[in-house]
């Protein structure tokens, strides 16, 4: 069981924690335990907590299962929201397809409401799960850290402060809250997913050499030595790599011959997943080959949804004019992601319909002062609004007339602005 104390304690750790916290609470236990805890915890430290439930649509209840956590949320006077999943859903990677538009979802409503840091109900259960699936995916030592106690999101801070804790002790700390009743997602015991199996059948089974505390302390390790990788990355990342506003990045390229390999692969997998927005990972040894090719002066590569040239002693990675978003319907007022890199801040006052889409082919009508070789490459891939007219807003970052209004902000940038405290 957490008790009150035992909790306050945790996020006594991550003193970063600001004025107004959300939760992301789909009804189970352990996103209901996760928020009663919160929400003691706000009380006691003068915080405000905001509850968001995401309606996938995927199943016929879920949207029920959606109104009874917002009246859990009123007796508790909690502010709650639902987010629902609109469009088209896919035939197959469901749950990935899932993953990925509610954590989209999530971002931007917390961009909308000021809010920087996201609480999940990841648990120890989970993070033994999460360990085992990468093994079996036989991921590098580096993957192996599972999930981190916070993690910097595309724009929000995800923070996950029961990862040390199991699910039985979640189900106990429900008791001390008096709570008896809540939801059970039919997916979690779904066995044609890989967690449920692992979940169900290999957890069983494995030795009892390999046991949770092993598994535990195991995982625990890895983290340290990743967290203490990353912090060295992070370092020489913000160091040697430029980004610029119209959405490319450069760095020179000695950093290719003085900096330690391992450190020039993860530098060049965190910029080429800013520039191509590729939700896969990048394979390791895709990696060492773009640095073997690199220093043997190759002009061009294509990597991850990137183009990578080198010019004179830079090397410059653009966002590939390919595998680029269709055109995205706006309308009203609020905020959207474009192809994972840009945070589109819109309104649009006028009644014709508009689109967000990248420029292409259109790009001989930008103004000539921004077509310098290097840029013109950036911008095929740049988003621009279409109304019934044509083009409005061509790449010069911020659009604005009587009736519209877009703002285009390149989220390596906006993310760099919001950790020094200039929140755009």
């Amino acid at each position: 069981m957490i008790k009150s104390q035992d909790f306050t304690s945790i996020l006594s750790s991550y003193p970063q924690i600001r004025s107004k916290i959300a939760i992301a609470i789909s009804g189970g236990p352990d996103s209901l335990c996760l928020m009663l805890l919160l929400h003691e915890w706000v009380q006691k430290n003068h915080r405000t907590l905001v509850a968001i439930t995401c309606d996938h649509g995927l199943r016929p209840e879920s949207l029920a299962e959606a109104l009874w956590v917002k009246n859990i949320c009123k007796a508790l006077n909690i502010e709650h929201h639902i987010l629902t999943l609109e469009g088209a859903k896919p035939k197959t990677g469901i749950q990935e397809w899932a993953r990925f538009k509610r954590y989209e979802a999530f971002e931007l409503f917390c961009i909308e409401h000021n809010i920087q840091d996201l609480f999940l109900a990841h648990h120890q259960d989970d993070q033994i799960e999460t360990f085992l699936m990468r093994l079996l995916a036989k991921s590098t030592w580096y993957g192996l850290a599972s999930m981190p106690v916070v993690q910097q999101g595309k724009i929000i801070n995800l923070v996950r402060p029961l990862l040390h804790h199991t699910k039985n002790d979640l189900i106990e700390t429900l008791q001390r809250f008096n709570t008896k009743i809540w939801m059970n997602d039919p997916s979690n015991n779904n066995q044609k997913y890989l967690r449920s199996q692992i979940r169900h059948e290999l957890m069983p089974s494995l030795p009892i050499e390999m046991n949770t505390e092993y598994l535990v302390k195991t995982i625990d390790d890895i983290r340290f030595y990743r967290d203490a990788l990353d912090e060295e990355v992070n370092y020489l990342h913000d160091k040697h790599i430029i980004y610029h506003l119209e959405g490319y990045a450069q760095f020179k390229q000695y950093i290719l011959h003085e900096l330690p390999q391992n450190i020039v692969v993860l530098l060049l997998k965190k910029c080429l997943k800013n520039i191509g927005a590729h939700k896969n990972p990048i394979r390791y040894d895709a990696l060492i080959n773009l640095i073997e090719k690199l220093r043997l002066n190759t002009k061009k590569i294509t990597l991850a949804h990137c183009l990578i040239e080198r010019q004179k002693d830079l090397v410059n990675i653009f966002r590939e004019n390919r595998h680029l978003p269709n055109p995205q319907l706006l309308k009203g007022k609020g905020f959207c992601i474009w192809d994972n890199r840009y945070l589109i801040k819109y309104d649009l006052h006028d009644i014709q319909n508009y689109s967000l889409e990248p420029i292409g082919k259109n790009i001989n009508n930008v103004d000539p002062i921004w077509l310098k070789s290097y840029r013109k490459k950036a911008f095929f891939s740049f988003p621009v609004l279409k109304g019934v007219d044509g083009f409005i807003h061509l790449p010069h970052l911020c659009y604005s007339t009587i009736d519209v209004f877009l703002k285009v902000d390149f989220l390596p940038l906006w993310r760099k602005n919001c950790l020094e405290g200039n929140i755009i």
